[in-house]
């Protein structure tokens, strides 16, 4: 049995944070971060036991994967299972050759990368629970992506319609994908560059919303924003999420090249997450509206792509950073208005 199906959960110890999400829009915020997605099950496990509405799920790369899984109605326990029985040869397949064919100038460029992410994007399929997972509609999930082709962010949805997806671009607006699958989100929203190779939907290249915003407060609030000032949202907020890009240190010394480029996107990412905080901060204040924002930063920098012999106990320290941030009713939130 796993961690999380053997945790049990006191209702009392979170009654602090149950009054702030009282008549509030609840957002939940679920960062990129590779094998660091096991941190963000503990939140989405708390959720659960204290059967809290979430109103809206975001997530990019790693954190798409966890959010979509979690949405589609697969539980917090039942991830961890998953992932930490999974095995590199099930998810990755190394093309050495075909990655560095994005060194050099080709009209193929697009589609260099050292994983295809095929195996993966076929795992993630299969894991697809039946879509009705009673916290959240499955329609209230979006992943980030970047729309190489256009160079803008990407906001990716269910669509109303069974099998297609909902592409809202910041340049071209509103794309209807026909045959569009929840597995096709996940896999636009990882395509790291030179790790995965970017995905094709509607005839444009998607590749990691890390790119554009690791942690997607920014994009996440300007929705709430918009429904406010065009009156269809009265509502306060409640922004919670997990954080689990760079914050400040490694453990050890990036080892090899893979190890360099991830470092160098954790870098990338936690600067821009810290300006865009620092804009939705400022943004709140311009509206007026009471605002609370909740961030878990698990504190786990440095484990690699392939490392999955520390996956659980990367699991075990997100968990108490966790449980000591949403317990404790004097630090469990920053209030914003």
């Amino acid at each position: 049995m796993g961690i999380l199906n053997e945790w049990k959960i006191n209702p009392d110890d979170y009654s602090g944070f149950l009054e702030r999400a009282k008549g509030r829009k609840v957002v939940v915020l679920l960062s990129s971060g590779g094998l660091r997605i096991v941190c963000h099950l503990p939140l989405l496990r708390i959720i659960e036991s204290l059967g809290l509405h979430i109103d809206e799920l975001w997530g990019v790369s790693a954190g798409s994967i966890a959010g979509g899984l979690w949405a589609s109605g697969r539980t917090a326990a039942e991830l961890e299972d998953e992932i930490l029985s999974v095995k590199k040869d099930q998810i990755y397949e190394f093309f050495i050759l075909t990655g560095l064919r994005g060194m050099f100038p080709s009209k193929n460029a697009e589609k260099a990368g050292l994983i295809t992410g095929r195996k993966l994007e076929n795992y993630i399929a299969n894991l697809v629970g039946p879509c009705d997972n009673p916290l959240l509609d499955i329609h209230d999930f979006h992943v980030l992506a970047y729309n190489r082709s256009l160079n803008c962010k990407s906001v990716i949805k269910v669509g109303s319609k069974p099998g297609t997806i909902v592409i809202s671009e910041e340049k071209g607006g509103i794309v209807k994908v026909e045959k569009g699958t929840l597995a096709n989100m996940l896999r636009a929203s990882f395509s790291t560059p030179v790790m995965f190779r970017p995905k094709r939907l509607n005839g444009q290249y998607y590749i990691d919303g890390g790119i554009a915003e690791n942690y997607p407060i920014f994009t996440a609030f300007r929705h709430y924003e918009d429904d406010v000032l065009s009156g269809r949202e009265s509502r306060g907020l409640l922004i919670m999420g997990v954080n689990i890009g760079y914050s400040g240190k490694f453990a050890e010394k990036a080892s090899n090249i893979i190890s360099s480029v991830t470092q160098c996107y954790d870098i990338v990412g936690n600067e821009l997450s810290r300006l865009q905080i620092a804009l939705v901060e400022e943004r709140i204040k311009n509206i007026g509206v009471n605002c609370e924002v909740i961030t878990i930063d698990p504190g786990i920098y440095d484990l690699p792509l392939t490392d999955f012999k520390r996956v659980r106990s990367t699991l075990e320290t997100a968990l108490f950073k966790t449980v000591e941030r949403l317990s404790n009713p004097h630090t469990a939130g920053k209030a914003l208005h």
